[in-house]
């Protein structure tokens, strides 16, 4: 429960810095509390609820020695949901391998290839850049959002 907590606030955070959003460190800490609530709401124990991001990093990496581990069943998940996506992708596209393989590179560039590789998810190295690049636009600086 405290890895699920993490990744509705630590690792969202993270996404969120690697895809060039910015975010105040007040307007981090004010999310981590948030999901901290609702994380101790749902029974998680205070002592797993970290109190900034450097403690919830060091959670992570302690969560991440111990369960970080191939399976057939993340796998196997992990294949099911490139395939929903490709599939629900070509009904607008027609082009399922160009919508997994854009999937498949976007996934990769949030969780590194480390856990990527875990995760069986396949290699697409241009897709991978592309998400990189994507996520550099203007339109997910912030900028836009203050502009209001």
């Amino acid at each position: 429960m405290a890895g699920t907590n993490l990744a509705f606030s630590y690792v969202v955070l993270l996404g969120l810095r690697q895809a060039g959003v910015s975010v105040t460190e007040q307007e981090e800490a004010d999310y981590l509390h948030h999901i901290n609530v609702v994380g101790w709401l749902n029974g998680v124990d205070g002592q797993l609820l970290p109190q900034n991001m450097r403690e919830a990093y060091r959670l992570g990496q302690a969560i991440g020695k111990r369960q970080f581990r191939q399976s057939e069943a993340g796998e196997g998940l992990t294949r099911s949901l490139l395939n929903a996506i490709a599939e629900t992708g070509s009904k607008t596209s027609g082009r399922p391998d160009t919508i997994r393989n854009l999937a498949a590179g976007e996934m990769r560039f949030f969780l590194g290839d480390r856990n990527a590789d875990l995760l069986g998810i396949p290699s697409a190295p241009i897709e991978k850049r592309l998400a990189g690049v994507i996520s550099r636009l203007p339109i997910f600086d912030g900028s836009v959002a203050r502009l209001g």
